[in-house]
């Protein structure tokens, strides 16, 4: 719509292209009153046509031999080898088209299939090439044609807008069939062709993708400034800094665009259900139960646990005593008690042991208890 408004000063389309006007006409009117026809894409009409024809019939290469056929007209100032030295695109850039009025073009369909059908067939024996699915497919287009689906309603300067710049070759763009969004699914689609991707990480690819897409079609659609970037938020903070050390903008051509209260990848709520949302997440959370509190003692002592290994496998590894190092087994009585700790240097005096109380006798050791070298 903006498009519109700027070409031709008209806030809404006065025409719009779909992919099937038999089921989109009518929404179409009922949504914009300002459209005085709704038009069938051309693309679409002709991928009708091929998807129907045999894939084994030779003649279907035909395609691209007429296609060249209708660029001999470019050969004004080019050589046979200049023109086929440029790729397709570039013909479909700089060369503007145009489709006839519904009479023309009904006459030229129909003479092409009368062709086809009648000297294609015999050629090829068994393989013929206008089907009875062709031919059906044939007549429900000409349905299109002859409504003026097809034709352009207006000339060749309103259907193409020049967005080439200064000095260089005319590029143009049309107004006529659908956009480069055609493509974007499919551009989309390999993005998550892995299928491994976390509703973070998916979002955040469709940013990033959106952002470049939006950047690429404005260079080439409306002539926006190519700053062979992305990151715009870099000009940005230069233009800032030029501003706070009184220098001049070293990008004039750069504008942010304003802030806007949209919100990417979430709908628009209604205000009782947005109300209802807000309210439920000022609420406090319910306290800790008995096992919450379970939990977290649980945590703490795994906690010490974990920290007391770290610290034990920071002393690294202690080796054994030695047979000089080696304490001796002990030989006690049936009678034997346990030995008091020593005494410290600031404990009292320790109190005699009793008399009854036999001492602990020390006893050579033996092969069992020896250890080996």
């Amino acid at each position: 719509m903006k498009r519109y408004e700027e070409h031709f000063q008209e806030r809404l389309p006065r025409f719009f292209w779909t992919d099937n006007t038999r089921s989109d006409a009518a929404n179409l009117y009922c949504v914009l009153s300002s459209l005085e026809q709704v038009l069938e894409d051309a693309t679409h009409c002709m991928a009708r046509y091929f998807d129907a024809i045999p894939d084994s019939h030779p003649l279907k290469g035909d395609k691209g031999t007429l296609r060249n056929h209708l660029l001999q007209h470019a050969r004004k100032k080019l050589t046979l080898k200049e023109i086929n030295a440029k790729p397709n695109s570039c013909w479909n850039i700089h060369c503007r088209r145009t489709i006839p009025s519904k009479e023309v073009l009904a006459t030229r369909m129909d003479a092409v299939m009368r062709k086809y059908e009648l000297g294609g067939n015999g050629n090829n024996g068994d393989r013929t090439l206008v089907t009875l699915e062709l031919q059906k497919v044939h007549e429900n287009q000409l349905k299109l044609v002859r409504a003026g689906a097809l034709s352009d309603p207006l000339g060749v300067e309103d259907m193409y807008y020049d967005v080439s710049k200064p000095g260089s070759m005319p590029q143009f763009k049309s107004i006529r069939g659908t956009s480069k969004l055609e493509g974007y699914h499919k551009h989309l689609n390999s993005l998550f062709s892995g299928g491994n991707c976390s509703p973070e990480l998916a979002d955040a690819l469709l940013t990033i993708f959106n952002y470049r897409w939006n950047i690429t079609c404005g260079i080439t659609n409306r002539g926006d400034p190519d700053f062979r970037m992305n990151d715009h938020f870099l000009l940005e903070e230069m233009q800032a800094v030029c501003r706070q050390m009184g220098w001049p903008d070293p990008f004039p051509e750069w504008k942010k665009a304003p802030p806007t209260k949209e919100r990417f990848g979430a709908d628009n709520l209604p205000p009782e259900v947005r109300e209802a949302l807000e309210m439920a997440a000022a609420l406090e959370e319910p306290g800790a139960t008995e096992r919450d509190r379970e939990a977290v003692a649980l945590e703490e002592i795994l906690e010490r646990q974990a920290l007391a290994k770290q610290a034990r496998d920071a002393e690294g590894p202690v080796s054994p005593p030695s047979d000089q190092t080696r304490a001796p087994p002990l030989s006690t009585s049936k009678q034997s008690r346990a030995v008091p700790a020593p005494r410290s240097e600031q404990s009292p005096e320790m109190f005699a042991l009793p008399s009854d109380l036999p001492c602990a006798q020390l006893a050579p050791p033996s092969d069992q208890t020896r250890a080996s070298r």
